[in-house]
């Protein structure tokens, strides 16, 4: 019987570190805005990631102030939509392991609403009035095998989401619902760790870890047979500069 010494026994694997510059990391980003009547929404800063230093994020902005409109008609809006999507491509020599990704996000803004009142109209009737600002920021991590498409998800980033909306409905009374306040300026910044349990996947297979960005802003005043008369709904989303954005530290795992 042949017997191996201790000292030439198996190493245990060693864990893989990838940090900035990210060599082989593919950024890629979708953007769209929208509005309508008087609103307005606009890309600040459209998604962006620099491999060489691991940041990277998206700006926008979304107003709508009230405009003078026949009743019955609907309202003013601007919406703001980004998402991020990171693929850093990792071989994997076994079929069970354990993925982690860490990031700090920093993120500022402002999200506000003027209300103003939904008056009756002349002639009587129902009439209803909606005014909303909200900003939102997501993120989530996954692998893929990239040869079935099989995948396996992360645990959940908590998000960050402001809104503050202002509902009006009368018919024979009127029932308003708030949810909010009026809002205001804000600023957050968080250390998040992803972790991905990797179990029952085939080695020979190829891989990409993603990591996936989302985020955006709404403003909206509406009517329905009935006229708003001043106010306004802004919202503003700041993560992509004066230190605001995220920076992704690290991608470790055990082969």
């Amino acid at each position: 019987m042949l017997l191996v010494p201790a000292s030439v026994a198996a190493a245990p694997a060693k864990t893989v570190v990838i940090s900035a510059p990210f060599r082989g990391m593919a950024p890629s980003h979708w953007s769209a805005s929208t509005a309508g009547g008087c609103g307005w929404g606009r890309m600040f800063v459209a998604p962006r990631f620099s491999l060489s230093s691991g940041t990277g994020g998206f700006a926008d902005g979304a107003k709508a102030p009230t405009c003078k409109r026949s009743p019955g008609s609907l309202g003013d809006w601007g919406l703001v939509s980004n998402q991020l999507l990171l693929l850093q491509p990792i071989q994997l020599r076994h079929n069970q392991t354990s993925i982690v990704a860490s990031v700090t996000i920093s993120v500022a803004g402002n999200e506000s609403l003027a209300s103003t009142p939904c008056p009756p109209p002349s002639s009587g009737g129902a009439y209803f009035c909606y005014e909303e600002s909200e900003v939102n920021l997501n993120a989530a991590a996954y692998l893929i095998d990239t040869y079935n498409g099989w995948g396996w998800g992360s645990n959940s980033w908590p998000g960050f989401s402001r809104l503050s909306e202002n509902t009006t409905y009368c018919l024979s009374k009127c029932s308003t619902t708030v949810v909010g306040g009026s809002g205001g300026a804000f600023s957050a910044k968080q250390s998040f760790k992803f972790y991905v349990n990797v179990s029952g996947a085939f080695s020979n297979d190829t891989f990409e870890f993603e990591i996936l960005l989302t985020g955006g802003v709404l403003a909206e005043m509406d009517a329905l047979g009935t006229n708003l008369v001043g106010g306004s709904a802004t919202a503003t989303l700041n993560f992509a500069s004066l230190g605001n954005g995220m920076r992704l530290n690290y991608i470790s795992y055990i082969p």
